[in-house]
C-alpha cells in the first residue's frame, strides 16, 4: 500500500450514521458497483469495517480523477460528517480525532513509506474541509 487517503462521509454534523448506510449512499451516488471506503469513524470514535479487514488489501480505488495513481495501491477511510447546513466543514470532532491519529500511525507503522493524503488532495474538489496535511505534521 503506498497512499492512505482520509474522506468524510459528506453527512451533516452530529448525524450518526452506520457504515453500512455510507457505504449504500456511496455506491447509489457515485453509481459504483463497490464502496471505495474501508473503513468509517463514527461519531463516538468506534471503527465500523465496511470489507473485511485484511492488511494486504488495497482498495482498488474507482474514481476517474486519479485513477491510474490510486489504483490497486490505497486505502480509503472516512470519518462520519463533513457538512454543516448543506456546506462541506471540518467537522471531525475530539473522539474521530484520536481514532484517525491512532489508525495513520497503526498504518505508518506497517507501510512506513506511506503517503497520507485527503480526498481533496487527490481529487481536485475541495470536499473534506478537514485539513489532513496539517492534522499529519501535527502527528
Amino acid at each position: 500500500m503506498k497512499t492512505l487517503v482520509i474522506h468524510s462521509t459528506l453527512t451533516e454534523q452530529d448525524h450518526d450514521i452506520s457504515g453500512t448506510s455510507v457505504a449504500e449512499m456511496h455506491m447509489r451516488d457515485d453509481d459504483l458497483k463497490i464502496c471505495s471506503f474501508q473503513d468509517v469513524i463514527k461519531l463516538d470514535g468506534t471503527i465500523e469495517s465496511l470489507i473485511q479487514y485484511n492488511p494486504k488489501r488495497v482498495d482498488n480505488w474507482i474514481y476517474k480523477e486519479d485513477y491510474e495513481r490510486l489504483r490497486n495501491n490505497s486505502r480509503h477511510i472516512a470519518y462520519v460528517g463533513g457538512v454543516v447546513n448543506g456546506f462541506t466543514n471540518n467537522t471531525i470532532c475530539a473522539k474521530q480525532e484520536e481514532t484517525l491519529k491512532i489508525y495513520v500511525k497503526y498504518m505508518k507503522l506497517r507501510h512506513p513509506d506511506l503517503e497520507v493524503l485527503g480526498y481533496s488532495d487527490v481529487s481536485g474538489y475541495e470536499s473534506e474541509g478537514f485539513n489532513v496535511s496539517s492534522f499529519i505534521k501535527e502527528l
